[in-house]
């Protein structure tokens, strides 16, 4: 006998109470089988749907519930969040305010409500309704926290932090509130009562995320060095019992910085896999790398005597630097941006490379042969940017001749002339390099093979997968494209996983609180575009930060495509694809895109600005876009280089960047040509090439930038800048707490002309009511 509508009801309940969902669900459906009028297990089943994520599903259920019972203010509630999730806003409200019609007393309800208000960027409305649910519940902390944040959007700062000192004070453990308040006075400048703040949530929770980078941040920010040594101990406590992405972050901050002095313990340890794991853009810890690395007495002794050039470097000497491991992480991950060192290495490769033709087995030994390596990858990363004479290219080009004639025969040369070899060029540009017989090579030389033969061989068959969705034929874009497949853009060795990817509409929500973020809130994921993706580092970082979202990355150059591609597919990123494409001949395509990033590349176009409107006849209204611009005041001493090479004749070959590179070197350091010395891209042949002898750019100001956004009736968000530039305008300007004051930027950049050097960095919105075209 089949069991009652009741008791299936009351089975299937038992089990859902107990987490058994699958029980559960078979329960709630042989129940509505016996009863399909059973309103009580539709919205149940409703439920079990939502919390497994099914969402349309769940609405539909719902709505069969309440088609059957309308009366019942649980069941409007219920369907409100997973209409929240949809974005469907406007329905989600109106159900809400049913709840309310049905149950005046309905404090949750009420409190969604002004969720959904807020959410929309309904601004005045949500504050009402948040005031309401206090007075009926004064001490409703959500709605406290929630009524300062909407106050804050509204540009009422005191107002928010008497309703968040209240929330405080009501629930001290709340770290949320703490957090929201440490934030505004950080905005505000006021980094003395943001510690304050961040420390009282760190006590409470001492492995929370945000507090624990919002820590690091304002120590930083503060400069004192004793103060942020102490932040990095007791972060650092926190590592071996828990090594969270949260605690590295955190870490990641104080190592970025320049604050670490080289007494403080464990930093060595911590580059070494900050470098190698990464915690971040290897890159961006080199600085921090460089003085640990300089504190090292054989490293000074050794780069001491490379300055003077009669003494050549010696194996023996040279083995007490080979023995410092943050050295070689250093060499193995990212281009090496000091000259004392590049220095050292290039008289290193020189002596290396003498030692293996007057004996094949001079590498033998550790940790020489580790070292030796190691250069050889570094020179690989940075193009092959160190000086040579014709001495010693006569060298490396006998022995490179020896290994052409070697491959075809499958014999296997010694392991030095390999990594002597690979130090001169790379290993894939030797004819025949492909006829290199396998063989169990040990790990240091088995890692450069693989960086050297099988990457690019990789690469070479990948170039043949990747589709062309434009034609190229401007004169300026085919120029362009031949720098690129001549010097792909950059070479990068790893990837950070450390941010937990999530939906985009949560994402932008907590990245620009300002916008309604409903464009962004569909079931089927949205849709971005990475215009001009180079060699792939900035797609797959946005790819790495969406649950949702399909990534398509396009590129003049197919080098430099294959190489992004064959990155993805190293580090596993999926929902990205590439295509070889024109930015100007873009637009024709027909297709629109939720979010659109271009850093970097419309000032290489023709025309920045009609490349700029193109792409913003891509994007689809209320959808956001990324744009990297370079500055006319940051670029002063670039321009007085690029005089200075024009002046001098060199051309954008290899041999002539060395050349000029060496020139430039040679300057007095109080010359505007020599400050392009302190520039990252100064030590990498290919970045060096993109700084100094680009085919095509344009420079640009903020009134420029701003009378674009007027024109074109964007909505400025606001730049991406460090958290020194930060705090400079919060304390020139303590009221736009927002930042988005193109007048103030304007100013501080006039008073400040290198605050840009790393280009104007921002992101715009555009109106929801705009059309897809323009």
């Amino acid at each position: 006998m089949a069991s009652p509508p009741n008791a299936l009801l009351n089975i299937a309940v038992t089990h859902h109470r107990a987490g058994q969902l699958d029980d559960a669900e078979r329960s709630y459906k042989l129940a509505l089988a016996s009863d399909p009028k059973n309103f009580q297990a539709l919205n149940l089943l409703a439920v079990l749907s939502y919390q497994r994520g099914r969402h349309a599903a769940a609405i539909d259920l719902f709505n069969k519930a309440i088609k059957l019972n309308s009366r019942s203010p649980e069941f409007h509630f219920n369907i409100g969040a997973p209409l929240q999730v949809l974005g469907r806003y406007d329905e989600a409200a109106a159900h809400y305010a049913k709840a309310l019609s049905l149950k005046s007393s309905y404090t949750e309800a009420a409190f969604e409500l002004a969720n959904v208000l807020a959410r929309q960027r309904k601004l005045s409305e949500a504050e009402d309704r948040y005031r309401r649910v206090l007075a009926s519940q004064p001490g409703h902390v959500q709605a406290l926290s929630r009524l300062g944040t909407v106050l804050l959007l509204q540009g009422k700062a005191p107002q928010a932090v008497e309703a968040w000192q209240k929330a405080a004070a009501l629930d001290p453990a709340d770290v949320a509130v703490q957090m929201n308040l440490a934030e505004l006075f950080k905005k505000e400048g006021k980094l003395h009562n943001a510690l304050e703040h961040i420390r009282r949530a760190v006590s409470r929770q001492p492995l929370h995320p945000e507090a624990l980078t919002n820590l690091a941040d304002v120590l930083v920010m503060k400069g004192n060095a004793a103060e942020a040594a102490e932040g990095y101990r007791l972060t650092r406590a926190l590592l071996t019992k828990n090594p969270t992405p949260a605690v590295k972050k955190a870490l990641a901050r104080y190592l970025r910085s320049n604050l670490l002095t080289v007494d403080v313990i464990d930093v060595r340890a911590d580059l070494i896999v900050a470098l190698k794991e990464p915690w971040g853009r290897p890159l961006e810890f080199m600085e921090t790398a460089t003085r640990y690395v300089l504190a090292n007495p054989a490293v000074a002794d050794a780069i001491a005597r490379a300055s003077r050039e009669s003494i050549a470097v010696d194996l023996e000497s040279l083995a007490k630097v080979a023995a410092d491991p943050l050295l070689r992480a250093m060499l193995e991950t990212s281009s090496l941006c000091e000259y004392g060192i590049e220095r050292f290495l290039t008289a290193t490769r020189s002596t290396l490379l003498h030692a293996i033709l007057k004996e094949s087995g001079a590498l033998e030994g550790e940790p020489l042969r580790s070292f030796a390596c190691a250069l050889a990858r570094q020179c690989f990363i940075n193009n092959y940017v160190y000086a040579t004479d014709e001495f010693e290219m006569a060298q490396a080009r006998s022995l490179i001749e020896r290994l052409r004639e070697d491959f075809p025969k499958g014999v296997h040369p010694p392991a030095g002339f390999l990594i002597a070899a690979a130090s001169y060029t790379p290993l894939c540009s030797i004819p025949d390099a492909e006829c290199l017989p396998d063989k169990e090579w040990d790990q240091p030389v088995a890692e450069l093979l693989e960086q050297q033969l099988r990457q690019p061989t990789e690469e070479r068959r990948l170039r043949t997968t990747i589709p062309a969705l434009t034609v190229i034929e401007d004169a300026v874009s085919l120029k362009v494209r031949e720098q690129y497949e001549e010097n792909p853009y950059p070479q990068w060795t790893g990837l950070s996983r450390l941010t937990t990817p999530e939906p985009a509409a949560i994402y932008l929500e907590k990245r620009f609180p300002s916008i309604d973020t409903t464009p962004f809130r569909r079931e089927e994921g949205i849709d971005v575009l990475v215009a001009g993706c180079g060699t792939g580092l900035q797609p797959l970082e946005t790819a790495s930060l969406y649950t949702d979202a399909r990534v398509l990355a396009v590129d003049l150059s197919l080098a430099s495509l294959s190489y992004a591609k064959r990155q993805a597919e190293k580090f596993g990123v999926g929902g990205l694809a590439f295509a070889q494409a024109d930015l100007m001949e873009l637009p024709g395509s027909g297709r629109t895109f939720d979010i659109i990033e271009c850093g970097g590349v419309l000032h290489h176009l023709r025309d920045t600005f009609a490349g700029w409107r193109g792409l913003l006849s891509m994007l689809k209204p209320g959808g956001l876009m990324m744009v990297g611009l370079y500055s006319q005041a940051a670029r002063a001493d670039i321009r007085a280089a690029r005089e200075f090479i024009a002046q001098q004749g060199y051309q954008a070959t290899p041999d002539d960047i060395r050349r000029c590179r060496q020139a430039i070197l040679a300057m007095p350091t109080d010359e505007a040509v020599r400050k392009v010395v302190n520039t990252r891209d100064f030590f990498s042949l290919s970045e060096c090439r993109d700084l100094l002898f680009h085919v095509q750019e344009h420079n640009h100001t903020i009134p420029e930038i701003a009378a674009f956004l007027a024109e074109n009736g964007l909505e400025f968000l606001g730049f991406s800048v460090d958290d020194t530039i930060a705090h400079q305008y919060a304390m020139r300007f303590p009221d736009d707490v927002t930042r988005t004051n193109l007048d103030n930027w304007h100013q501080l950049e006039v008073d400040n002309p290198g605050t840009f050097i790393n280009m104007y960095q921002f992101w715009v919105r555009k109106p929801a009511g705009a059309p897809s075209s323009v």
